[in-house]
């Protein structure tokens, strides 16, 4: 029969073999299905923006969406507000949309005349152009109680329009519990290997866990990548939740970043408009500090808003990850976010061409243990010290903090919780 000890190191092998192969197909089903999405995404593009009406019953506003066909306009979709003041279209490429907007006052389905009416993307010159460049066009549109429609419109809006569900659920204030599905791990993972899918299912935007309530100042929570609401679960539950109100960003973390921290500042922007808060305190892991810091230093300015009294991020990649650009440069499918992850690649520079406003107290938190539980003070087991301590993110914080933690255990810390709370209590510059 042969040496024991032979035929159980035989034994051993076949089951190392067996496992290398499952964990083969494992990650050969995750770059098919990031292939089949980014495949979706290159068929699609996306038309959004705002509506700007004084009128209170935004629920009436019908947007509309035409596609030049051959000098023609001829009707694509119509669908009504998503949240607040929000529109948002998946479209196909193509050279040239238009977009109007109606007050449908009288609950008729189809525009009549004297209802405020909006437009953009007309006449000509201005059309909405979706293509492989650019997989989304804005416009804002102003509806006008006496307002002018371009006559090639006319016919098409007096007939009842059919308003379609929108195909991307967004929230800006909807009220969640904790342990909604939504909030999983399984769609954290969703997010990063199958964005498409996700903003189809699950959407995105800012989710509470109670009504917004002026006498709390508001956390916003942002995670990284294949992060998700469950994972700050700990930090929550020791939380002073007399004194602060939990909110979370969900968004799809496979998307590009730029795009990640736009589609935030559109739901802040939303938010500010109903709720006039006074001061938000951001709080990020891993790649999500990325996101925070230009939705901070870039957004926040450009929307003249100076809301954010604090800022925490924990193990953040500020210089980024050198996995990143050998996942870009050789895997079969590069998630999108992956070519901002790269070591030092253009979004990293960008949003570090000027530093955080004075007004926001930034600390910078890290973990130094690895995977096999080693404290060798060279990465927390998935960034490296060095990425995580970039000079200028030194620069700018008022205080480093770094523990005997790793990549995800930093979250579920009583030491980190502890230092946590007190950033939080600490008084605003505000």
């Amino acid at each position: 029969m042969g040496d024991p000890s032979m035929r159980l190191l035989m034994r051993a092998s076949l089951v190392l073999v067996a496992a290398a192969l499952v964990l083969m197909g494992c990650v050969f089903s995750k770059f098919s299905q990031l292939e089949e999405n980014l495949q979706s995404v290159a068929g699609t593009g996306a038309l959004t923006g705002t509506i700007k009406y004084r009128a209170s019953r935004r629920a009436r506003v019908i947007v509309t969406v035409f596609q030049d066909k051959h000098g023609v306009p001829e009707l694509a979709s119509a669908g009504r507000l998503l949240e607040d003041d929000f529109f948002l279209f998946l479209v196909p490429p193509g050279p040239g949309y238009f977009l109007v907007a109606f007050d449908d006052r009288n609950g008729d389905m189809a525009y009549t005349p004297g209802e405020a009416v909006g437009s953009c993307g007309h006449p000509q010159p201005r059309m909405l152009k979706v293509d492989t460049s650019r997989l989304y066009a804005r416009c804002r549109i102003t509806l006008l109680k006496r307002g002018k429609l371009p006559a090639s419109f006319a016919g098409p809006l007096a007939q009842p329009q059919t308003v379609r569900r929108q195909q991307v659920p967004l929230a800006a204030g909807e009220i969640a519990d904790l342990g909604d599905a939504r909030f999983s791990e399984q769609y954290g993972e969703m997010g990063l290997w199958a964005p498409f899918s996700y903003l189809k299912e699950i959407g995105a935007g800012v989710y509470f866990l109670e009504p917004y309530d002026p006498r709390k100042i508001p956390v916003l929570f942002i995670g990284g990548a294949g992060g998700y609401p469950q994972e700050w679960k700990y930090l929550v539950e020791h939380m002073d939740r007399g004194r602060f109100q939990p909110w979370f960003y969900l968004y799809p973390s496979g998307a590009r970043l730029e795009t990640a921290s736009r589609a935030l500042s559109m739901f802040m922007k939303s938010l500010h408009r109903r709720y006039p808060f006074v001061s938000v305190h951001v709080v990020a892991h891993s790649m999500g500090g990325l996101v925070a810091r230009d939705f901070i230093v870039r957004h926040l300015r450009i929307m003249k808003h100076d809301y954010v009294s604090l800022f925490i991020s924990f193990s953040t990649p500020w210089s980024g990850h050198e996995a990143a650009a050998l996942g870009v440069k050789y895997s079969p499918a590069a998630i999108p976010s992956w070519i901002d992850l790269q070591t030092n690649s253009d979004f990293q520079k960008t949003i570090f061409a000027a530093p955080l406003p004075p007004a926001v107290r930034y600390y910078l938190l890290f973990g130094r243990k690895d995977d096999r539980g080693s404290v060798a003070g060279e990465s927390d087991g998935t960034v490296s010290v060095a990425s995580m301590l970039r000079r200028e993110a030194r620069d700018d914080a008022l205080n480093i903090f770094g523990f005997d933690e790793n990549h995800s255990s930093i979250l579920r810390s009583p030491a980190v919780v502890e230092t946590f709370n007190s950033m939080l209590a600490s008084p605003s510059q505000k």
